[in-house]
Parts: structure tokens; C-alpha cells; sequence
């Protein structure tokens, strides 16, 4: 005789070996941002060429450009104004998650007709409520596809400071010596729903 679990069954069952110290896997964690709703603001991938996972929020756009996405031709080039995103990332080695995440990427993505954060500070400066951090580079990466520049800058967040910037009432965060952005109350609640489900994980 064919038994058949309910999926709240399962993963209920899941939820309770991951308390006990069970690695959840990829498709574990897929599973469980689709019941907690959020699996469409958190994406959940492995490469299978480096062997990592990688859990990343859907990038949420900061500034699209203050004079407009595109801009008049200029001496035939299209000249198309900056735009500015950012993300919370945490990657590992396998398919396995075995531990709670102790270290995130916070990582801003930039594009337009010039490069924003080639030279200079490239340091990010964050604000949240009473404290202010520092952040040296951790990693850039750099394209160009025809007219468009494409940058991105990542910096180290410890657990701790990823979860004072999620609860904070306000957070404000500037690149280098460009301009201040005030991070929305929409980005900061997405980056606590990838926080509470690496928590309810493990």
C-alpha cells in the first residue's frame, strides 16, 4: 500500500532535522523559501563548475539615474545615466549547508556610460541607528557590454551587523565619496527574510 506525506508534513520533518544539526542541501533550502513565501526574493543556485552555492536576495534598484535612463546621443554614442542596486549574498562550499552563516556580502551593482567606482575611495561607509562601519573591498567585478559599464562592489558583513542592518529603523550608506542613499525599508525587510531563513535552517 502507497502511503502519501502532505508536503506540510515534510516539511515539517525537515524543519525538525535541521534543528537537530542536519546539513540542509540546496534543494532543502529551495524547498523551504517556497513554504516561508519568500522564494521569489531570495534566489537559491549551485554552480556546478566551482562547486558552490550561492544565496542571494533579488538585487532591489536604488537609483535609476537622476537625469533619466537615457540620455541625448553624444557624438554617436549612446550616453545612458547610472544605476544603482544592491543585494546580501552568502556563498558556500558544495551543495551542503552544514552551519548557520557567520559572514554575508553586502554588494552594490552599478551600470551606465562611464565607470562610477574605477578610482578613488571605493571603501563603503554604513549608518544603521547608533553604529557606522567602515567596509574595505572584498571583491569588484567589472563588464562592459557595448555603451554599458557594469561594476560591482562587494563588502564583508559580519552576522551581526547583517541583522543590525535588517532591524535597523534607519540605515544610511554611501560608496566611496559618491553620493548618500537612504536604503529603503522594503530593501532592509528583504534582506531580513534571507536572515530568518538561513536561521530556521539550521
Amino acid at each position: 500500500m502507497r502511503i502519501s506525506f502532505p508536503l506540510c508534513v515534510l516539511l515539517l520533518a525537515f524543519s525538525t532535522l535541521s534543528a537537530l544539526g542536519q546539513s540542509a542541501t540546496v534543494e532543502q533550502l529551495q524547498l523551504k523559501a517556497k513554504a516561508m513565501k519568500v522564494n521569489k526574493e531570495i534566489l537559491i543556485g549551485y554552480d556546478k563548475f566551482g562547486d558552490k552555492s550561492i544565496i542571494t536576495t533579488k538585487p532591489w534598484v536604488i537609483d535609476s539615474g537622476s537625469v533619466g535612463v537615457l540620455a541625448a546621443l553624444a557624438g554617436g554614442r549612446m550616453k545612458i545615466s547610472g544605476i544603482l542596486m544592491v543585494s546580501l549574498t552568502h556563498e558556500f562550499a558544495g551543495k551542503e549547508l552544514s552551519a548557520t552563516p557567520e559572514t554575508y556580502l553586502i554588494s552594490f551593482m552599478s551600470g551606465g556610460s562611464d565607470w562610477q567606482f574605477l578610482k578613488g575611495d571605493r571603501r563603503a561607509y554604513i549608518i544603521y541607528d547608533d553604529r557606522r562601519l567602515v567596509l574595505d573591498l572584498a571583491e569588484t567585478k567589472r563588464n562592459v557590454s557595448g555603451d554599458l559599464v557594469m561594476e560591482s562592489l562587494s563588502y564583508p558583513l559580519t552576522k551581526s551587523e547583517a541583522k543590525g542592518i535588517a532591524s535597523a529603523k534607519v540605515v544610511e550608506f554611501r560608496l566611496g565619496e559618491t553620493t548618500a542613499y537612504v536604503m529603503k525599508p522594503e530593501i532592509r525587510q528583504r534582506f531580513r527574510k534571507m536572515l530568518d531563513l538561513l536561521d530556521s535552517a539550521k
